[in-house]
């Protein structure tokens, strides 16, 4: 979708912030907010929005705090987790290094994480953790007074703010208490655009990437940012589920993600599969994960009885340990993929986009691996050897090792953010060019991606302001 028909939307609801903030409508004026602000998210062509910026810090001002920096509890970290997931995303390694690392702590989360974090639970056994639930379904300005209230009562030395790209009401509360809490933002989705900028004192980004984007597009001192990699999360001791094929004699493509980080113009990805499974009769290809699965579906009634789908796996370390090769989606490769098959000796080969940067550091010394290509034959090729030579093969596998960091290692580094400010990775490179990137998002952004951006129960409040929207959202779920 074009810029312009975007923007006209787009202003539509900056206007109406600005009316509804003059008449004292706040909780208006926070709907309008996270309704742009996942515009903004799903859109991708910008990195920040200083007009809602702007009213987030105005609505802070606004908030009476009732505590000083001589108050706080030193050894007290606050860790608020808008996703609520169980391994799933970064929450479950900072709360286990923070844990390690001896401090109490206060995490909350939304109430619906209840009845699906089993393994942050047993992280809680034995150790002085108070956990504070908020409703999704409340509004925001009660969810921005639960929180401060939560704050106030516990006097945290140190927040962490772990959250996705439109959460105005955790913005508004962590903005509020700049100057008195020392605050640390977890920027899960650096290479997107997201609300809050003046919610942290320091910025932890998992890669060299992201900090850039941070520095170079969102205009964030690099004083303020702290890079920590992460390792992906593992239940070793998981039974594996199975295939849902005979396995004997034959050779394991695994996929898995988001189906829409696979869909391009030319069907670059499908393409790449087509020709594997071509190549060889004895090559079988699963995808676990959800989303438009038309190509798929091609793929399945072309080759009978070698390409399945199936849903997203728990036992996903298991699952890659008995396949041959790990293929990256594209044109948006998922980075703890990629991590995972590494830690499972899953080869994993990755096409980037000619000048793109956003799959960058998502290993170490990453470039030297041999794993990640611009060139799509030259993958293919690695692809069709790694699966026809297993001396190959196992060389490469002895060549991923080391290349991601460990679990003691990411407790150290984060303890000394935390404590001296400092971390052992530093920023490098000092341009960024993420143009590539911004064109693949735009061309997958739709105008039904705008109606579910505003029409949202949460956003019920603006039901009047935009009934047609909230008409068409329904209309087009049901067609869906």
């Amino acid at each position: 979708m074009d810029e312009k028909t975007v923007g006209l939307y787009t202003d539509k609801l900056k206007k109406n912030i600005d009316k509804d903030y003059k008449i004292k409508d706040i909780e208006s004026v926070m709907a309008g907010i996270a309704s742009v602000a996942r515009i903004n998210y799903h859109y991708n062509q910008i990195y920040k929005d200083d007009f809602l910026e702007k009213y987030v810090q105005m609505i802070a001002d606004g908030i009476k705090v009732h505590i000083t920096r001589d108050e706080l509890s030193k050894n007290t970290i606050l860790f608020y987790d808008w996703f609520g997931y169980d391994v799933r995303g970064l929450a479950y390694i900072y709360l286990k290094a923070i844990l390690h690392n001896g401090y109490r702590l206060v995490y909350v989360t939304k109430d619906s994480a209840k009845r699906r974090q089993t393994e942050i639970f047993s992280l809680f056994v034995d150790r002085t953790v108070d956990i504070i639930y908020f409703s999704e379904k409340d509004s925001y300005l009660n969810n921005i007074k639960q929180l401060t209230n939560t704050i106030e009562q516990y006097r945290p030395a140190y927040m962490f703010y772990y959250t996705c790209p439109y959460d105005p009401a955790g913005a508004v509360t962590f903005t509020r208490f700049k100057g008195i809490i020392t605050r640390f933002q977890i920027d899960l989705t650096d290479h997107t655009a997201w609300l809050g900028l003046n919610t942290f004192d320091y910025i932890i980004e998992f890669r060299e990437y992201g900090g850039l984007i941070s520095c170079e597009y969102r205009g964030i001192n690099r004083d303020k940012i702290r890079i920590l990699p992460y390792y992906p999360c593992i239940n070793y001791e998981m039974k594996f589920q199975g295939f849902p094929f005979d396995r004997n004699g034959k050779k394991v493509v695994f996929s898995g993600g988001a189906l829409y980080k696979t869909i391009d113009k030319e069907n670059t990805y499908y393409k790449i599969v087509e020709e594997l499974l071509s190549y060889n009769s004895n090559i079988v290809f699963l995808f676990a994960g959800a989303g438009p699965h038309e190509m798929l579906d091609k793929l399945e009634i072309r080759f009978p009885g070698r390409v399945y789908h199936i849903p997203e796996r728990k036992d996903l370390y298991q699952l890659m340990k008995n396949s041959d090769l790990y293929l990256s989606t594209y044109p948006f490769a998922g980075g703890l993929m990629i991590q995972y098959a590494v830690m499972a000796s899953c080869i994993p080969l990755t096409l980037q986009r000619k000048g793109a940067n956003d799959i960058d550091g998502i290993l170490r010394e990453q470039d030297s691996s041999g794993l990640f290509f611009t060139d799509i034959d030259e993958l293919k090729n690695t692809a069709k050897r790694i699966l026809n030579d297993e001396e190959y093969a196992a060389n490469l596998k002895n060549s991923m090792q080391g290349r991601i960091i460990t679990e003691k290692e990411f407790e150290k580094e984060l303890n000394n953010i935390i404590e001296e400010r400092s971390t052992n990775t530093q920023m490098t490179k000092l341009h960024l060019n993420t143009s590539q990137f911004r064109n693949g998002m735009k061309e997958n952004f739709t105008r039904f991606d705008i109606y579910r951006s505003i029409a949202r129960k949460k956003n019920k409040v603006l039901i009047k302001k935009y009934p047609w929207i909230f008409l068409l959202r329904i209309l087009e779920s049901v067609k869906k």
